[in-house]
């Protein structure tokens, strides 16, 4: 497939959702869990829905660490991450005590408590 962009599927994740938008706006897309796939993807994006503790276990499982890391830090694949991807891509999150992939010098941090603010949050904000 030419020019391609492979979704990660490494056991979480809405993947057919994204997939599905992204084929809508003409994307070629496949979901996949095999290595060689992702090694010979144009574009890679990581998804991920829920605890960074349990994506990084179910990440690690997966077997596709290497691959990933070979595409995006050796072979400057750009990649996307949405959701729990995008925490992944850091050092670590406060919400666990695993590491993160470590490509992003960063830490995912809880929003503070704030009597006007609703956490989670999800939808539009205005920023000032």
């Amino acid at each position: 497939m030419k020019n391609n962009i492979v979704i990660v599927n490494y056991g979480i994740g809405n993947l057919s959702s994204v997939a599905n938008m992204l084929r809508k706006v003409g994307s070629n897309v496949i979901i996949s869990s095999k290595p060689e796939d992702i090694i010979l993807a144009d574009k890679i994006l990581l998804p991920g829905v829920g605890h960074f503790d349990h994506g990084m276990k179910m990440l690690r499982k997966s077997g596709l660490e290497e691959s990933l890391n070979i595409s995006v830090i050796e072979n400057k694949k750009p990649i996307l991450g949405i959701c729990l991807g995008a925490q992944i891509l850091g050092k670590g999150s406060e919400e666990g005590n695993s590491s993160g992939l470590g490509w992003i010098d960063m830490v995912c941090r809880r929003i503070p408590d704030h009597p006007q603010l609703r956490v989670p949050h999800m939808g539009w904000n205005q920023i000032n």
